[in-house]
């Protein structure tokens, strides 16, 4: 999650927010065989993943891509719950 990151440190990290993000990444990886964030450096893929920048394939359903964008939302608190999570149409 962004705010894991250590140049983010001084933020208040949401464990439920962080753990969002990652199933966000694990979700994007299970239905597209690709990680969400790429780069051609670990400085690169770090900037991407900070700036929330990642290329949604138009394959995907409306429902999948939102659900998708929320989860690897910069800002935790505009990440859903689980339970909403649970609960979503896709």
């Amino acid at each position: 999650a962004p705010e894991l990151h250590e140049s983010l440190s001084k933020m208040r990290v949401d464990p439920e927010a962080a753990d969002v993000f990652a199933l966000g990444v694990l979700l994007f990886s299970v239905v597209t065989a690709r990680l969400p964030f790429q780069g051609a450096t670990d400085e690169e893929v770090v900037a991407n993943i900070r700036a929330g920048s990642f290329d949604m394939p138009s394959r995907l359903s409306q429902p999948l891509r939102d659900l998708l964008k929320s989860m690897l939302a910069v800002d935790q608190k505009q990440r859903p719950s689980l339970a909403a999570i649970l609960n979503n149409v896709w």
